[in-house]
């Protein structure tokens, strides 16, 4: 029997500092276990800028500045930022990653070619990824004839939750329904995907932003401007009916901080695996209409743009895939106030911080998971199962610990 494949994916990647090297410098020994690693790349890298008329923040640097990015073997493009300097930004990001030898995936020229898989040999198996969105600004979904990201679109209805009164203004319900014709597409490409390759792993940027919600909605036009950092119905229907259809994993992004995971029918679901690293610049020249965040939110980061102090907290997915089943974990991390990120030693006094914070995302959507606290070589190791199925403590992370420790 061979050894499992060990894909590492993580959230958010916005990379634009002086040395983005050593942002990554506490990652890259972990990453080099992994047979795959998979992210998202939220930087457009580009010399030419032509900011798309609906973009809400540019992020985008030269295409010098990706280069750091050599780490990960597979990056999708499919969220909110992907087409901020327009087609021709987006196009130089696709060449300037493949030329570091990263697979672009979730964008293209046309619709087919954003929701086809990037598939990865490992011996003799292949893993395809896909890349889909769901929070980006109009305009920037591919089509049949344009160019863009992968769409997976969500409809927004806001009912009245007191039928037998008339109270106008009072907070409505809020609903979210997928487009049918969008989860067609998906479900399409997941069994195209699977057709193709040994395993499927997805990618999904959806999902609650407080933060970035509290600055869309004007304070003198909003009943209340607590938003609550949970998931919305659609991250759940659509994440279960992906393992449904085929999908091995989902990992999805663009929350601020790390949300729930769950284990479905063997295949595990990260909710929500917030930013690996994420600078956030108010653009300069490059836009006259971005968010400007000339000082640090949280005191010592600089180069962080949000408030809470759980939006430092994050983590890699550990996922190994064998034909006798699917292990997942996931290694928690921290980001730093130099704008890098360090994953956590079993020691580090911030690991059980980091646990509480991932078990009430669990408690809070009532997700069927236990943590199970173990390590992989020299980190912190969450494994991650069905309350159903007890650890193994003879053997913790079997196949994990067969694969890196030989």
């Amino acid at each position: 029997m061979p050894d499992p494949i060990i894909v590492m994916a993580v959230g958010d990647v916005s990379a634009d500092l002086p040395d983005n090297g050593a942002c990554f410098r506490h990652v890259r020994p972990l990453f080099a276990e992994a047979d795959i690693v998979f992210g998202n790349c939220e930087y457009v890298y580009s010399d030419v800028i032509h900011p798309a008329p609906t973009h809400f923040a540019m992020h985008a640097a030269p295409p010098s500045q990706a280069a750091a990015l050599d780490i990960f073997d597979v990056m999708t493009l499919a969220n909110n930022h992907a087409v901020d300097a327009g087609y021709a930004g987006l196009r130089s990001t696709m060449r300037t990653l493949r030329d570091l030898g990263v697979e672009p995936v979730g964008a293209g020229e046309n619709l087919a070619e954003a929701q086809a898989p990037a598939i990865v040999d490992v011996g003799n198996r292949k893993v395809a990824f896909l890349g889909f969105c769901t929070t980006f600004p109009l305009g920037f979904e591919a089509r049949p004839n344009r160019a863009g990201l992968s769409p997976l679109r969500v409809n927004t209805f806001y009912r009245n939750p007191q039928p037998n009164i008339w109270d106008p203004g009072i907070p409505g319900v809020i609903e979210t329904v997928p487009l049918a014709e969008d989860v067609e597409n998906y479900r399409s490409a997941i069994q195209a995907a699977k057709s193709q390759a040994d395993f499927v792993v997805v990618a999904h940027h959806w999902g609650m932003n407080p933060e970035v919600r509290a600055m869309l909605a004007p304070a003198e036009r909003t009943f209340d401007r607590v938003w609550r950092s949970a998931l919305e119905s659609y991250e759940l229907e659509l994440a279960r009916f992906g393992v449904d259809v085929g999908a091995d994993a989902i990992v999805a992004h663009h929350q601020t901080s790390l949300n729930g995971i769950e284990i479905r029918d063997g295949k595990p679901i990260y909710y929500g695996l917030a930013a690996l690293v994420h600078h956030f610049h108010d653009g300069g020249a490059r836009s006259d209409d971005a968010i400007t965040t000339d000082t640090s939110s949280i005191a010592g980061y600089p180069h962080w743009a949000f408030q809470r102090p759980e939006t430092l907290i994050t983590g890699v997915a550990v996922i190994a895939l064998s034909d006798d089943g699917i292990e997942a974990g996931l290694v928690p991390a921290m980001i730093l106030p130099d704008g890098g990120v360090e994953p956590l030693q079993p020691d580090d006094p911030r690991v059980p911080t980091v646990i509480d914070h991932l078990a009430s995302k669990i408690e809070q959507e009532h997700l069927d998971t236990q943590i199970d606290v173990s390590a992989l070589e020299r980190w912190t190791l969450l494994r991650l199962l069905p309350r159903c199925q007890s650890p193994t403590p003879a053997a913790p992370v079997a196949s994990l610990d067969r694969n890196l420790h030989g």
